[in-house]
């Protein structure tokens, strides 16, 4: 007999599934009714949910089977779990990882296993949806496709409750929340896509020239008040695009109306960070930024080349106009390029032993050139963010936008573009990121009361050392002369082991 591995996840997987509260709990009727179902429409003898515990796996709801848990070193629903897809015995006798496993060889005499897994929002599978027959059989296509969506719908269930949960958790949580993002001069947001409940800083108002107070009460309908009329279907176009999966990030650039009455240009980005059990945006957090000094720049660039040099003094940006060749030879490269790259004017304007795209980082250049090619075959303008090499040796994050002007034939004449240093705002970002990171980590860590004080331990060790980007984590216990790794969290490497003495000497100095 072969018993099932451990799942990497193990510890963050067990979380998942205290979380739903499901263990040892009485018999409710939403389950039996699904596992009724799903018996009657497979013709199966047995129809189970089992949830995989630490050492075994207790069913929910049971069809055909006179018992309410059994080991999970004997289950199939353990090796069922290892895997996303539908695991299936056609005959457990002649698998040689089950034939003598006691659920085969004695009652209930399994020839048959059909199970798909129970899958967490967050990619934990805490259990199956399994079919069982003392007969040997195999599932058609169409059977697989049909034990899915039951699956599914049992998922649907079970996490019904863990989301409404979440969402609590979330609310509760707002005040740290906002003392985080205040820390920035970013505009910040998060919106609760299913109630419409949106929470927005200071800064998210000034832009537009109000005070929060000014705006209350402030919910969705707030922002789309404010929003020009002509940028809202762009803004709901490119938010759907992101729920479908599309777009890993929601990025739009709208006009909103200032509080005096003119239009301020807004930089919006935001990306949904909790999904709810049936697959819809729950909780989606952004920034907004203000640029609509940058949005002037190129309203500039578009009306006259004859104004390049202004513009270059007016804005801490960078203007070019580059020959459409291979590779593009600039013509004009503002002043401010040296502020930018470390590098005079003159090492790029005419100088064909020097290219500006040398700069970018090798990892970024494949996606800069496609998103400019891309522009030109469709004649739209680009915006892209890339990360080059300062001179100094520092990254910096680069945004450029541009468009190609064309002759009265339609030929390329010039490429016409805007290169502005958006590290800090990159930077300011990554940090509320990291920040909120966090404090969803210590969140959860703290208030799951099912995990012993051990898997806790081990738990937060790991969360840290991802969170970190280490190799190792370790907690150690000292005693006198001893030394010893109580837990320990690596990424493969076996250099330690828990448990390990590391040191056993006595020291140079007696200490008092």
């Amino acid at each position: 007999m072969q018993a099932p591995a451990i799942p990497e996840n193990e510890i963050e997987r067990l979380q998942a599934l205290y979380e739903t509260g499901l263990l040892d709990t009485p018999v409710e009727a939403r389950f039996e009714r699904l596992t009724r179902l799903t018996k009657g429409y497979f013709n199966t003898e047995m129809v189970l949910i089992s949830l995989v515990d630490r050492e075994r796996q207790w069913f929910k709801s049971s069809q055909g089977l006179n018992a309410a848990e059994s080991p999970r070193e004997t289950s199939f629903c353990g090796h069922a779990i290892l895997q996303r897809n539908i695991f299936q015995v056609v005959d457990a006798l002649e698998d040689p990882r089950f034939s003598d496993n006691p659920l085969v060889v004695g009652p209930p005499n399994i020839r048959f296993y059909a199970g798909a897994p129970l899958v967490s929002p967050k990619g934990q599978a805490i259990g199956t949806l399994c079919l069982i027959d003392s007969r040997p059989r195999q599932l058609e296509d169409a059977e697989l496709i049909a034990l899915r969506e039951f699956a599914d719908c049992v998922s649907a269930e079970i996490f019904a409750e863990v989301t409404n949960a979440l969402q609590q958790q979330l609310a509760a949580t707002e005040v740290r929340y906002k003392a985080v993002v205040e820390e920035t001069r970013i505009g910040t947001w998060q919106w609760n896509v299913q109630s419409g409940a949106v929470v927005f800083n200071e800064r998210w108002a000034e832009i537009v020239g109000y005070s929060l107070q000014e705006l209350q009460p402030i919910s969705i309908d707030t922002w789309l008040r404010l929003v020009h009329p002509n940028d809202a279907q762009l803004s709901a176009t490119l938010l759907q695009r992101h729920f479908n999966g599309e777009l890993e990030f929601y990025d739009c650039q709208c006009r909103m109306k200032h509080k005096e009455g003119h239009w301020v240009w807004v930089h919006d980005r935001g990306k949904v960070a909790t999904w709810g059990a049936d697959g819809q945006p729950v909780m989606m957090y952004g920034t907004h930024a203000d640029i609509t000094r940058q949005k002037l720049a190129e309203s500039q660039l578009r009306e006259s080349h004859d104004q390049y040099r202004s513009l270059g003094r007016e804005h801490t940006g960078v203007t070019y106009r580059a020959l459409y060749e291979e590779p593009f030879r600039l013509v004009y490269l503002s002043e401010q390029v040296e502020s930018l790259t470390g590098l005079p004017v003159n090492a790029f304007v005419h100088n064909p032993t020097m290219n500006f795209r040398n700069l970018i980082l090798e990892e970024d250049r494949d996606a800069v050139d496609d998103s400019i090619q891309r522009s030109i075959r469709d004649n739209l303008n680009w915006q892209i963010d890339y990360r080059i090499t300062h001179q100094s040796g520092e990254i910096r994050w680069v945004q450029e936008r541009g468009r190609a002007i064309r002759d009265k034939e339609g030929s390329i004449a010039f490429l016409d573009g805007f290169l502005l240093d958006v590290t800090t705002e990159k930077h300011a970002n990554e940090q509320v990121e990291r920040q909120l990171e966090a404090l969803s980590i210590l969140h959860d860590i703290a208030t799951n009361g099912r995990l012993s004080i051990h898997e806790q331990f081990q738990l937060a060790l790991a969360r840290a050392r991802r969170f970190l980007k280490l190799d190792i984590a370790l907690i150690g216990r000292i005693e006198k002369e001893r030394y010893e790794i109580a837990w320990l969290s690596t990424a493969g490497f076996e250099t330690f082991k828990q448990g390990e003495i590391l040191l056993w000497r006595k020291p140079a100095v007696e200490l008092p």
